[in-house]
């Protein structure tokens, strides 16, 4: 199979997976660059350049659904491809009902993925599902306010979690609010789940919950 063109975003938490799949990537002739944030994806993917992401659903299942839902809601039309351990078709349904264009099974076997991104892929680097189109650029102010919208929903599934003591789930939310916040102009919420998020990884459960209670009050819930 000749070389594939083009530029991908890599959306994984493990360095380690994103070294590996990055390197496949490369091999295969795109030009990949990487993140361990969904926020951070959904903010790169704002510039237009990259032809096709690829989400690896092993990190906080929020973030990575949530960032391809947030791109799909905005108007984002390229290629999104999940990454995922076990996918059964339920799972899959799932997964494309939410924005994603295709799904790949790990561990990566590279002769699937470079048929699978050749496909998506037209010769010289456009992705076939928008060839021709001019490049994406998202409206911030429309991302904004699709976090703000889903916020409440996402705080009360903190508060029910640490109503179980679930903290851990709690801390992969808290995570995703904390680098959201930043970059879709809710700062001082973002700065709470920075705090929550810090007390959890400490185990100063107390203080979590205080940090949580604190932005639920500031977003209009009862703590």
């Amino acid at each position: 199979m000749a070389a594939l063109r083009g530029k991908v975003l890599l959306l994984d938490s493990q360095a380690r997976h994103r070294r590996l799949t990055s390197a496949m990537l490369t091999e295969l002739g795109l030009e990949v660059s990487n993140t361990n944030d969904a926020a951070s994806a959904v903010a790169l993917a704002l510039t237009g350049h990259f032809e096709l992401l690829l989400i690896d659903l092993t990190i906080p299942f929020l973030d990575g659904i949530d960032a391809s839902a947030t791109l799909r809601a905005a108007g984002y039309a390229r290629p999104i491809v999940a990454l995922t351990a076990a996918l059964v078709a339920a799972e899959q349904r799932h997964y494309l009902a939410r924005g994603f264009s295709h799904c790949l099974i790990k561990p990566l076997d590279s002769g699937a993925l470079a048929s699978q991104l050749g496909s998506l892929l037209a010769p010289g680097g456009v992705a076939s599902a928008t060839a021709g189109a001019p490049p994406v650029l998202l409206d911030m102010a429309v991302l904004c306010a699709l976090f703000a919208a889903r916020l409440p929903v996402q705080v009360q599934q903190m508060q029910a979690l640490a109503a179980r003591h679930e903290w851990r789930a709690v801390s992969r939310i808290a995570h995703f609010v904390k680098g959201a916040g930043a970059s879709f102009d809710h700062g001082a919420e973002g700065e709470l789940a920075a705090r929550l998020d810090a007390a959890i990884s400490k185990g100063e459960h107390a203080l979590a919950q205080a940090a949580l209670n604190r932005l639920a009050e500031r977003i209009g819930l009862a703590p």
